[in-house]
């Protein structure tokens, strides 16, 4: 049987006034708030089936209690218009969110400087939780995809952590389709379009200007062995958008290795 997503039953909310609201939440205490709630929205005329890194799940409304995992999947989502309905975000302290959403970013609740704990996450009754790396579902930090959709929690990962990386701009596409069609938001196609038509923009512009591929050794951290995630992930797809070609070869997996020893010029080179 697919998992099946309804609305949850709220729990009787107590009214404090507003100095007391207040207290709550400077403790950090308070259960987030979403401008639309879940018991307001309307359900699908049909359901609305999806499956993402091959699990199916079906929604018979759009999610109003999102928690959202990690910072970028929170600008995402505000870009895709449903910021009102994120209650708490994990990785909440960016200090420089993307211009068009920090407005929103900035009011979203923060959860934790990095993962929240799954009493947190509980305590806010999402409907539906998303991470944008593997790490964000850790079964040993109580957040088996499994046990949450059991709870009639549903849940969402962006696919580049599935297991095959990015290997083309069709898997955004996809994921972006069907967290507009989960969310009933137009605008996810309308962020599709914008982001393929200024990669395309960019791609034919160095064509036309006959730019040589540049070696480029994409850093993730480290510095006495630096580090590199693979060859596979979003950051080097932009890359060779951009003219730039990676200086390792290409993992089959998102996983950050050593990347080779430094030359004295300060050029990647392979050990």
């Amino acid at each position: 049987m697919l998992p099946q997503f309804r609305r949850p039953a709220r729990r009787h909310i107590v009214v404090f006034t507003s100095l007391a609201a207040t207290a709550v939440l400077l403790a950090g205490c308070s259960r987030g708030t979403a401008t639309s709630d879940s018991a307001d929205a309307e359900s699908f005329a049909e359901p609305v089936t999806i499956t993402n890194c091959d699990r199916t799940a079906t929604f018979d409304a759009p999610p109003q209690r999102i928690i959202s995992m990690n910072d970028h999947v929170t600008e995402t989502l505000i870009q895709m218009g449903v910021g009102d309905r994120i209650v708490g975000m994990g990785y909440g302290e960016q200090s420089d969110p993307l211009p068009e959403t920090a407005g929103q970013f900035a009011a979203i609740p923060s959860l934790a400087k990095e993962y929240p704990t799954s009493e947190q996450v509980l305590d806010l009754e999402p409907d539906l939780i998303v991470g944008g790396m593997r790490s964000a579902f850790d079964e040993k930090n109580g957040f088996a995809r499994d046990s949450l959709e059991a709870s009639g929690i549903g849940t969402f990962l962006f696919s580049e952590y599935c297991g095959d990386g990015f290997p083309d701009i069709a898997l955004l596409e996809n994921d972006f389709a069907q967290l507009g069609s989960i969310l009933a938001r137009v605008e996810a196609s309308a962020l599709t379009e914008r982001i393929t038509s200024e990669l395309d923009t960019v791609r034919d512009r160095l064509d036309v200007a006959d730019v040589q591929p540049v070696r480029t050794f994409f850093y993730d951290s480290g510095d006495a062995a630096p580090l590199s995630v693979g060859g596979v992930g979003i950051g080097n797809l932009i890359g060779e958008y951009a003219g730039a070609r990676t200086s390792r070869p290409k993992a089959p997996s998102l996983t950050s290795r050593p990347a080779g020893k430094w030359s004295a010029s300060g050029s990647p080179r392979q050990s």
